[in-house]
């Protein structure tokens, strides 16, 4: 159902559960504003079963469910308003409002309501959510971006959720919070240094000594200093240190990150990205986590915990128009480590190296 099949567990359920998917949505447009109608149906071979677990009693179970919703956007001045209204076939709710304003050229506000039933049944959802299934959650987020003077930009964001029902993680309803702040200097066209802190705190159940389930805040705050300085159109240079603070109940943890890049595009047809990262953190939980230049169309966001070093290599080489040779090599270290990597992908050692190659030819 999930379309991977990496693992024998995943190769065992391949070819297991068929799934018919029909949908429809028309749109209607006007001079200033536009609202859709949508419907969606799924039906499986086989009947999904809720399971067991009190947190899943209000899941779908069944094979068939059923969606209609309704859209909207209106802009109204300086004021964009936009939402959507959905119901599953259980006749339980979901509903999102948003509200964007320009109340200044230099200031802008948004603001963000939303409702998922805790019995609310909608799949293949990309709703904004704490969670996932885009169910059980009531929130309200807010954010600005403000520009008080020239070359300068603040921004940051809120949002308070809560939880009408458990989930799997908890075992009562709860509530969480999410704030964020940058601010960001153009000290000139071609250097930019950011500051950004992060604070997250979500309820958590853990199981105690005495065996009874408890549950506490798990918090973790972030705090990061990047500098970004372009040279010429030739040279740059990437700089950041970044922090991670891990709290719960009576665990604490430090987590640190530091690294350099150094970017080099000697011709139009070459680019060349090279990076050298220390990382030392007190577990997993004050893990870091850290974008890198890859290959085409290959994400990542690696993570990092323990300490040790990481280092890549990256090109991207197009010597005609329509083909472009990518290529990524890198190094990682991790101290006392006696394998590096989980499941199929595990390898033994502290240390692991990787090659990949890619060719991109445009008809």
């Amino acid at each position: 159902m999930d379309g991977f099949h990496r693992t024998i567990s995943e190769l065992e359920d391949e070819k297991n559960v068929s799934e018919r998917m029909l949908g429809s949505y028309a749109d209607f447009r006007f001079k200033n504003w536009r609202f859709g109608i949508l419907s969606s149906c799924q039906k499986y071979g086989l009947p999904v079963t809720k399971g067991d677990s009190p947190y899943k009693s209000k899941t779908f179970e069944g094979d068939l469910n059923v969606n209609f919703g309704l859209d909207y956007h209106l802009i109204l001045n300086q004021i964009s308003l936009f939402g959507e209204a959905g119901i599953s076939k259980n006749r339980k709710p979901a509903v999102v409002n948003g509200l964007v304003w320009k109340a200044h050229p230099r200031l802008s506000l948004s603001f963000l309501y939303r409702y998922y039933d805790p019995a609310f049944q909608s799949f293949n959802t990309g709703s904004f959510a704490e969670g996932s299934g885009g169910r059980n959650e009531e929130g309200f987020f807010t954010a600005f971006e403000f520009d008080p003077i020239a070359k300068l930009k603040l921004s940051g964001q809120a949002d308070l959720y809560y939880f009408p029902w458990i989930t799997y993680q908890t075992m009562s309803p709860s509530h969480g919070r999410t704030l964020a702040f940058q601010a960001e200097v153009t000290l000139n066209p071609g250097l930019v240094v950011y500051f950004h802190s992060r604070y997250v705190c979500k309820p958590l159940k853990t199981t105690g000594i005495t065996g009874i389930p408890e549950q506490f805040d798990e918090i973790t705050d972030k705090c990061r200093i990047h500098c970004d300085w372009k040279i010429s159109n030739r040279v740059q240079f990437r700089s950041r240190l970044e922090h991670v603070g891990y709290h719960y109940n009576e665990k604490a943890e430090n987590g640190f990150l530091v690294f350099q890049d150094f970017i080099y595009t000697p011709s139009p047809k070459l680019k060349c990205w090279m990076r050298v990262a220390w990382y030392n953190t007190d577990g997993y939980n004050s893990r870091v986590f850290s974008y890198e230049n890859d290959l085409l169309y290959y994400f990542a966001i690696p993570e990092f915990y323990g300490t040790g070093l990481r280092t890549y290599l990256n090109f991207k080489w197009q010597p005609v128009r329509f083909v472009t040779f990518y290529l990524k090599a890198g190094y990682t270290m991790r101290q006392n480590a006696i394998s590096m990597g989980s499941g199929n992908d595990t390898t033994p050692g502290n240390s692991r190296y990787e090659l990949r190659g890619q060719i991109c030819l445009i008809f």
